[in-house]
């Protein structure tokens, strides 16, 4: 089977998607891609492409799913098969911008942990919002990641591409999923991308925010097994 690059959204690195590459190098290669050190999306993907082998499964969840798209927008004949998680394909909103500038500005203030720990978290899980274990590794994904890092991230994200205009022309596997109560991606979004991709594949899970990946890890996983076997016979 390919290899499989699975790409983490903001502020996360491998942690994220500890479960599911662990159950997956059982059959193939998994890598976890950096996008923490571009300054554009299409930076972001570009790196991807020249680091990781000559076609692969692609996963992507939140900012990840934005690299992914722009991937598919660069170089759709790399990707054998697709998985947007917990993403939005659309442009940044004005709302959204004002916010991530002002948290700019506070990492310009040295305010990385208050941003971080009061903006950034609170957000992003439902079925383990307070599990300490989930929280800590969220915080950890985020120290490592750092300010630059971040910093890099925000500005990629203030001004990324459209992604809904890449998805009509996807022609392999698709899988769109998302939890339920995601409070910063909505199911909306999600069925406005499937409605874009007509031999997409679209789950939503219950009971779960934002980071599918560690809020459902199981059900994610399972999902995502689904996905990696579709259409194999006819390939």
């Amino acid at each position: 089977m390919e290899p499989i690059v699975l790409i983490p959204g903001t502020l996360c690195d491998e942690k994220l998607w500890e479960h599911q590459k662990r159950s997956f190098s059982h059959f193939t290669d998994v890598y976890v891609a950096d996008i923490s050190k571009g300054r554009s999306v299409a930076a972001m993907a570009s790196r991807i492409l020249d680091e990781f082998p000559t076609r692969f499964a692609l996963a992507g969840l939140s900012l990840g799913g934005i690299v992914a798209m722009e991937i598919m927008k660069q170089q759709p004949d790399r990707v054998t098969r697709l998985a947007l998680l917990d993403t939005n394909p659309h442009a940044a909103a004005d709302e959204q911008i004002q916010t991530w500038k002002s948290q700019q500005r506070m990492l310009d203030n040295n305010q990385f942990d208050e941003v971080i720990t009061h903006q950034f978290i609170p957000p992003l899980l439902h079925n383990k919002k307070s599990d300490e274990h989930t929280v800590s590794l969220i915080k950890g994904m985020c120290e490592r990641i750092g300010l630059t890092g971040f910093s890099n991230q925000l500005y990629a994200n203030m001004n990324r591409p459209d992604g809904m205009k890449v998805l009509s022309a996807i022609s392999c596997p698709v899988l769109i999923a998302a939890g339920k109560q995601d409070a910063l991606c909505s199911m909306e979004m999600h069925e406005e991308m499937a409605d874009e991709i007509p031999h997409s594949t679209l789950i939503f899970i219950d009971n779960c925010g934002h980071l599918s990946t560690i809020d459902q890890p199981e059900a994610l996983t399972a999902v995502m097994h689904y996905w990696l076997q579709e259409n194999r016979r006819e390939e």
